[in-house]
């Protein structure tokens, strides 16, 4: 198949990973603040309100099912059975997507806030 044919799915594939990067990375962020609260330092106050949440946020929020099933049947899927080249590059557009999103996100949050005042 032509490159012409296959690179079509590069853009798709990033606008993918810059729609998923969010939602994951905010649940990422949420479970690890619930995890290092120490007890009187935070509005969590007793370990088996933490573990609720905790389980809460495990079962109920679709970041831990994606990052738990989806990433590695897709890593597997990509490594072990004969993809074609639609699928390779859809991949590395949502790699690049990510990427992206995290350079944004990493560059915002080390910014000084401007118009303060």
């Amino acid at each position: 198949m032509p490159l012409s044919t296959t690179l079509w799915t590069l853009p798709i594939g990033c606008l993918f990973g810059l729609a998923i990067y969010p939602p994951v990375a905010r649940w990422l962020g949420l479970f690890r603040r619930l995890l290092l609260t120490r007890q009187g330092r935070s509005d969590i106050t007793s370990t088996r309100q933490k573990l609720l949440l905790g389980a809460i946020a495990l079962l109920g929020h679709p970041a831990p099912w994606l990052l738990l099933v989806a990433v590695p049947y897709a890593v597997w899927r990509l490594w072990n059975e004969p993809t074609g080249p639609l699928w390779l590059w859809f991949a590395a557009g949502a790699l690049a997507g990510c990427a992206i999103m995290w350079a944004w996100a990493r560059r915002t949050r080390s910014a000084p806030a401007s118009g303060a005042g």
